[in-house]
């Protein structure tokens, strides 16, 4: 069975990341959600995007949407954009998902909203792609368009990745680009660790150690394709340095 495919491209800005995804032929009825996107989740807002931000196109040209709140539940409340009218070969969106404003009143939650760092950006596809509302499975590629003598990476890889998976493969993935420091400095490996801003403890130090883990863990579980991403965010550092200081491993 040839799945359909889904292809996305994300463009990092200093203020945010412009996404552009073409969907194989979905044909949405009128009425029937194109995308959607958490207005919050667990606490978390997610990016400020309105029908007026989104373009959406397809074989007649311009796809005209609405815009609806979904009835919100106990971890998060979805706003969708519905179709006017049936979509007719593939469809197109793009718009730009802006990074969380922060400043030391914000309250602290779960690493997920898309923010500024160190000449970059990272976060939580969740918060900032706006797909659609499917559970099938599609040929997905990611891609980069810039940043411009940077990295952009994914947790697929880094660069142009392609997989098999479902909507949801991308919304729980973490993201970043720009400046990014990487270890081993070579390029990606089986192990690869990833950050921005410079950490206060020895990221080398602390990437050896995590990745001699990991490899004791694939010996154990027989890992038969091994290959894992740790990214390293600016909130969590103090904890890492914490939780990771004393750490040994074979």
């Amino acid at each position: 069975m040839t799945l359909p495919a889904l292809s996305l491209t994300l463009s990092p800005q200093p203020d945010g990341v412009g996404v552009r995804y073409v969907l194989q032929e979905p044909a949405i009825a009128a009425g029937r959600p194109v995308c959607r996107l958490p207005i919050v989740i667990v606490g978390v807002p997610g990016a400020a995007v309105r029908a007026a931000d989104l373009h959406v196109s397809d074989d007649l040209g311009e796809l005209p949407l609405h815009e609806e709140d979904e009835q919100p539940t106990p971890s998060l409340t979805y706003r969708r954009w519905c179709a006017t009218r049936d979509s007719v070969g593939d469809v197109t969106v793009s718009y730009r998902a802006p990074v969380r404003d922060v400043d030391a009143s914000t309250r602290n939650g779960p690493l997920f909203d898309l923010r500024a760092e160190a000449g970059g950006v990272n976060g939580a596809g969740v918060t900032f792609l706006a797909l659609p509302d499917t559970t099938c499975g599609y040929a997905l590629t990611v891609q980069w368009e810039g940043p411009d003598g940077g990295l952009g990476v994914s947790s697929f890889g880094e660069g142009t990745v392609h997989l098999t998976g479902t909507v949801e493969t991308l919304q729980y993935a973490f993201y970043m680009a720009g400046p990014v420091s990487r270890y081993p400095a070579g390029g990606p490996a089986a192990f690869s660790m990833y950050w921005l801003s410079e950490p206060a403890f020895d990221s080398v130090a602390v990437a050896t150690r995590i990745q001699r883990i990991y490899q004791v863990m694939c010996d154990f579980f027989r890992e038969p394709e091994p290959g894992h991403r740790v990214f390293i965010h600016w909130r969590l550092l103090f904890f890492m340095r914490i939780s990771l200081g004393d750490v040994s491993a074979p």
